[in-house]
């Protein structure tokens, strides 16, 4: 099992089915959504984990749901940034908020890396998914203005990739997990992140 390939992935909870299909999973405290992991490389196709798959993890890699966000944390293109697209406010040039459509095709999990957010956001921020392949970081000092851009973003990318997930904004906390699951291991890479966020604030 190749650890380097295992991928966090927020999925609708009726994706786990009692009796037909277990799907290893983590409840968050939104019910309408679970985590769960997936296997895949840059040139196959996406494959969701197994119970046997969860058994063998859990029993050899402690750290292996930290494995799996770091994976995140690296999978960009040569020509990705962290986030694909973002804006600044018109009024005070400060971060109004993020995109995530990576090239991966889950920027949705990435509303999950609380830690790298705290920091780049102290006054605060709520979450965005509107597709299972993108997500948004939303600044809570945001003007009227850019609210209406802001539904206008949600709009056009709610189901693009024809798996709609929500389009409707949402509290981080509504995606809590356990805090050790999303610490950096590469902790220069982390600061690269959240720098590459400070950076568009004025």
């Amino acid at each position: 099992m190749d650890l380097n390939t295992i991928y966090p992935l927020i999925v609708p909870s009726t994706y786990y089915i009692a009796g037909t299909w277990d799907l290893p999973h983590q409840n968050f405290p939104n019910k309408d959504y679970i985590l769960t992991w997936v296997f895949f490389k840059a040139e196959s196709s996406m494959t969701y984990i197994t119970r046997a798959d969860f058994e063998l993890l859990n029993a050899n890699h402690t750290n292996w749901q930290q494995i799996a966000f770091e994976n995140l944390r690296n999978s960009l293109d040569t020509e990705e940034s962290f986030y694909t697209s973002f804006r600044i406010s018109e009024n005070d040039n400060k971060l109004s908020f993020l995109v995530f459509s990576n090239l991966d095709g889950i920027g949705s999990s990435r509303i999950l890396l609380s830690y790298e957010f705290d920091q780049a956001f102290p006054e605060g921020y709520n979450v965005a998914m509107p597709d299972s392949s993108g997500g948004l970081i939303i600044s809570n000092d945001l003007s009227s203005v850019e609210h209406k851009i802001l539904e206008d973003v949600i709009k056009e990318y709610y189901g693009c990739t024809g798996t709609p997930m929500s389009s409707t904004v949402m509290l981080p906390s509504d995606f809590s997990l356990p805090s050790e699951w999303l610490l950096p291991l590469d902790n220069d890479l982390s600061s690269w992140m959240i720098e590459e966020m400070l950076s568009n604030n004025k």
